[in-house]
């Protein structure tokens, strides 16, 4: 029995000891599965907080989006406003000048009418009251015809004096259409034609010379238009432009304005100026 017994115990004590390792591999397979759920909770808690995280990221995001097109949106709306208002003031501005600069232009146009038209009633009422004067003596006279005849020259007189004006402002109208045509015939142009250039009209004189010029403005208006109806200074001066059929043409009208300006210098010797 004490062999059976000596025999028995090596092999209780292995069982007794693969029953303990059971135990302690049950153990910490707990405690790993403990582990493995525990670091499981771990990882879905840090998970779910790092989606809670980038949610609240991207709420704000989005929220500063919307407030950055708002203030976008205000800021052009900002401009819009001032660019609206600075328009209209540039626009109020170029009125209020453009009133200003009509106003002050009809001002000066009234002025200048009003000072004309005050002028020619004062010239007016001088020839009225000068003529009237002249016609009171002429009653006075015994003899019609010497009133008849201080009447005539008298209004002989004033009609010279618009005659006179007349002819100063055709010579001025004339002088600049001639400048034109020099300064048109200088510059380059390739031919002249006969109606191209400007002819003094037959009724007027060549020279311009009127009744009230005096011996120094004779002499100038006969050289200016000697200078001007030669026939050797209009070819030294045109005489490269004249071209084609209409160049005898010219040649014989000038030679006809030159024979003209000879004969009212001849007159103008017989009178002594």
């Amino acid at each position: 029995s004490s062999n059976s017994d000596s025999k028995s115990r090596p092999g209780s004590t292995r069982e007794k000891n693969g029953g303990n390792r059971t135990k302690e591999d049950t153990s910490q397979n707990r405690v790993d599965n403990w582990w493995k759920t525990a670091h499981q909770q771990d990882s879905m808690k840090y998970q779910k907080a790092r989606e809670a995280e980038h949610e609240e990221l991207e709420a704000k995001f989005q929220q500063r989006q919307v407030e950055l097109r708002e203030e976008r949106r205000r800021e052009e709306e900002r401009r819009r406003v001032e660019a609206e208002e600075a328009r209209r003031l540039y626009e109020e501005r170029r009125q209020f000048t453009e009133n200003k600069r009509r106003e002050e232009r009809d001002a000066s146009r009234k002025a200048q009418d009003d000072t004309a038209h005050k002028k020619l009633e004062e010239d007016r009422f001088k020839k009225r009251a000068q003529f009237e004067d002249f016609c009171r003596k002429a009653n006075e006279w015994k003899h019609s015809d010497e009133r008849e005849t201080i009447q005539s020259s008298f209004l002989g007189g004033i009609w010279q004096e618009r005659r006179v004006l007349a002819l100063e402002k055709a010579h001025e109208e004339w002088d600049q259409k001639w400048e034109a045509f020099y300064i048109r015939v200088k510059s380059g142009q390739e031919e002249v034609l006969f109606d191209d250039i400007p002819w003094v009209p037959d009724l007027m004189r060549v020279s311009w010379i009127t009744e009230a010029d005096d011996d120094k403005a004779c002499k100038r208006k006969l050289h200016n238009a000697m200078r001007r109806w030669h026939p050797d200074k209009f070819l030294a001066l045109f005489g490269g432009a004249l071209k084609g059929g209409d160049k005898e043409r010219v040649l014989e009208a000038v030679t006809q304005t030159a024979a003209r300006l000879f004969k009212e210098m001849e007159e103008l010797r017989q009178k002594g100026k």
